[in-house]
C-alpha cells in the first residue's frame, strides 16, 4: 500500500465534511468515492485549489478511456456479472475530452448492458477559492 493511500486511509473521516461543507449537492457521490478512501481523486484534493467537481449524468460512450487498464479491467468482469447498482464514476476534462479515472469496472459492465449513461463527478481545471481547499492540502502533507 502507497503511503499516500495509507495517509488518505488516514485523514478519510476529516476530508468528508470540509468536502460535503464545499459541495452540498455532491453528497453522495463523495459519500462514494469516501468508501474507496479517496484513492483516484488523491492528485485533485492536494490541488484542490486548481480543481472543481460537478454532478452529471455521463454519457459513457463519448468517454476516454486507458487502453491498457480497460484490457486488464476486462479480464476481471466475470467477478461483477449482475451488477445493478453502478455507483458513481469520476472523470477529468482534458483537451476539451472526458477521461475516465475511477469506475472501469462499472463502465464496462454497463456498455455490455447497453447502458448509456451513469452518474458521475466531473473534475474541470477551474480555480477554486473556498478555504477547505488549503484544509484539505494541509491534512494531507502533515499525515504524510
Amino acid at each position: 500500500m502507497g503511503q499516500i493511500t495509507q495517509t488518505l486511509i488516514k485523514i478519510k473521516e476529516d476530508i468528508k465534511p470540509l468536502l460535503t461543507e464545499m459541495y452540498p449537492n455532491l453528497i453522495e457521490l463523495i459519500d462514494f468515492v469516501h468508501r474507496d478512501n479517496y484513492q483516484e481523486w488523491a492528485g485533485m484534493l492536494f490541488n484542490l485549489i486548481e480543481w472543481q467537481i460537478s454532478p452529471e449524468l455521463i454519457d459513457i460512450n463519448t468517454l476516454t478511456l486507458s487502453d491498457i487498464k480497460s484490457k486488464k479491467v476486462a479480464k476481471e468482469l466475470d467477478d461483477y456479472v449482475g451488477m445493478t447498482d453502478f455507483g458513481y464514476i469520476s472523470v477529468v476534462v482534458m483537451d476539451g475530452e472526458q477521461h475516465l479515472i475511477d469506475g472501469y469496472h462499472r463502465v464496462l459492465i454497463a456498455k455490455e448492458q447497453g447502458i448509456r449513461q451513469l452518474k458521475g463527478g466531473v473534475w474541470t481545471k477551474e480555480p477554486n477559492t473556498h478555504e477547505n481547499c488549503a484544509k484539505i492540502k494541509n491534512l494531507i502533507i502533515n499525515n504524510l
